[in-house]
This record gives C-alpha cells, structure tokens and sequence, in this order.
C-alpha cells in the first residue's frame, strides 16, 4: 500500500464530485458550495465569481481568456459566469476537492 490505497480502492484524481459549465448556460449556482474550477476547454473567460470565501470575490473577473488546465481554487464558491460573447468555454467546477 502506497497511503492512497483505502481497502481496494485508489483515488487517482483530484476531482470528486463536480458540474461542467458552458457559456451558453449563462450563471451557474451551486447547491453545494463549490470548492474551485477548472478550465476543461481551450479557454474560457469569467465575468461573474461569487465566493463568500474569498474577500472581494464580487470583483473577480477575468478580462483574458484563462487557458486550458487552469484552477481557481477558494471556499464557498457559490456562482460562476462564463462570458456569453465567445462560444465553447467550458469550466469544471469541483463540489468536493482533494488535494
């Protein structure tokens, strides 16, 4: 046993229980706080972060486009915007992250 090794079973990604999000979606709320996101198509720009967790997170956004494998991580994010103006942005959002 390698410590990632629980009777059988071997969690080999970060992700456990997560959404895709499209910018054709508009915003998108969570249910289950939300514990970060990550950028799953070429890029993607974000015009709406709504994290409690985060102090000033109504003032986050991402003017560029994020590229692909990006991650924002913080506690309680609640909402995610894509920006409706570019077609095929597409984000992962985690509900439960292991690190």
């Amino acid at each position: 046993m390698d410590g990632g090794d629980r009777a059988g079973y071997k969690q080999i990604s970060k992700n456990v229980d997560a959404v895709i999000i499209t910018s054709t979606m508009g915003a998108a709320s969570a249910t289950i706080a939300w514990g970060g996101f990550e950028v799953i198509s070429s890029a993607a720009a974000v015009t709406i972060i709504t994290a409690p967790g985060i102090t000033n997170s109504s003032l986050l956004t991402t003017a560029p486009t994020l590229p692909k494998g990006t991650f924002i991580g913080g506690g309680n994010i609640t909402e995610v915007k894509l920006s409706a103006n570019s077609t095929g942005h597409k984000i992962m959002a985690y509900e439960k992250v292991v690190l």
